[in-house]
């Protein structure tokens, strides 16, 4: 894996998950209707910490293994940041960045354990 991946990709993943938040919210799939701008603004900085996260595993993968592993990881954990944002956005702006941060760091987390395990050579 290229380890100088620069952490600018961070701001491409803040960006989609800014997008799939507008999607979410036109086609009416939040429990809030009342969405401020500070609800975009908390689930663009939780797309930013978790691109953040995302380049970082990236950058200490040390096989192709981890590397693939993390990338799945990090797409089966943006349902789970979409599940966060409609099950956060009643508690407002640190309940959307927390419920979508916290299951993609995890689940990005247990793709790249995996895919270490996976790429031992013995």
């Amino acid at each position: 894996m290229n380890k100088k991946l620069p952490y600018q990709w961070a701001i491409a993943v803040a960006f989609l998950f800014l997008i799939l938040q507008i999607v979410f919210v036109t086609l009416g799939m939040t429990l809030d209707s009342n969405v401020t701008f500070f609800d975009y603004f908390a689930f663009t900085l939780g797309g930013l910490i978790v691109g953040a996260a995302l380049v970082y595993l990236l950058r200490r993968s040390p096989t192709k293994s981890a590397t693939r592993s993390t990338l799945i990881g990090f797409i089966v954990g943006i349902p789970f940041a979409l599940l966060g944002l409609f099950l956060g956005g009643p508690s407002g702006a640190f309940g959307t960045l927390l419920f979508s941060i916290s299951p993609s760091i995890f689940v990005m987390m247990i793709g790249f354990i995996v895919g270490m395990i996976r790429g031992r050579k013995k």
